[in-house]
């Protein structure tokens, strides 16, 4: 299959080293980017104070007319979130189960998960990860958000999933801004 239908994941696993998953980029795999704008007139008016906010209620309420203008609604840009990729990540056996499908799940839910100790506090917050999609977008510094795999997918006799479609949210660590794009898009 194509390296450009693939997704790397690439991250230090404490007790296993350097971990590399390989999948399948499933249909409705997504990229988003999205900016937070707001109106922050929008619910002002003219001489707005509560008293005569109310008087200004009751005198659009009588003649038709408001104290607002178009400016109230003028978007003022407060940010941008962090990249955000929606992930269908297919898995499949042709020789080893366990190596093929179980093992790469069980990575991934580890490269979610932080490392605890037992009985104090202190432990390791999850790292970040590199996010390789099809050898043409890379995240150097990915978080997984969630990780949901099937249960009742089919199984060896041994129990292993002989196949696996593995729905993962991550998002960068921070937000990118316009230079970042053109080192992202490979």
């Amino acid at each position: 299959m194509s390296g450009y239908i693939k997704v790397y994941f690439e991250k230090e696993i404490q007790g296993f080293g350097s971990v590399t998953v390989v999948g399948y980029i499933g249909e409705g795999a997504t990229m988003s980017l999205t900016s937070h704008w707001n109106p922050p007139f929008l619910n002002d008016s003219v001489g707005d104070a509560t008293a005569l906010n109310k008087a200004a209620d009751i005198a659009q309420a009588s003649t038709g007319l408001t104290s607002k203008a178009e400016w109230n609604t003028i978007l003022n840009w407060e940010g941008i979130e962090p990249l955000a990729f929606s992930l269908p990540v297919y898995f499949k056996a042709h020789s080893d189960a366990k190596k093929q499908v179980e093992d790469p799940i069980m990575f991934l839910e580890m490269m979610e998960t932080p490392s605890l100790n037992e009985a104090s506090p202190l432990g390791d917050v999850p790292e970040t990860l590199i996010l390789d999609i099809g050898r043409r977008i890379k995240i150097t510094n990915a978080v997984i958000l969630d990780v949901q795999s099937e249960l009742d997918s089919p199984r060896t006799r041994d129990g292993y999933r002989t196949e696996n479609m593995v729905t993962l949210q991550l998002q960068a660590k921070q937000m990118a801004s316009q230079s970042d794009l053109s080192s992202i898009h490979i």
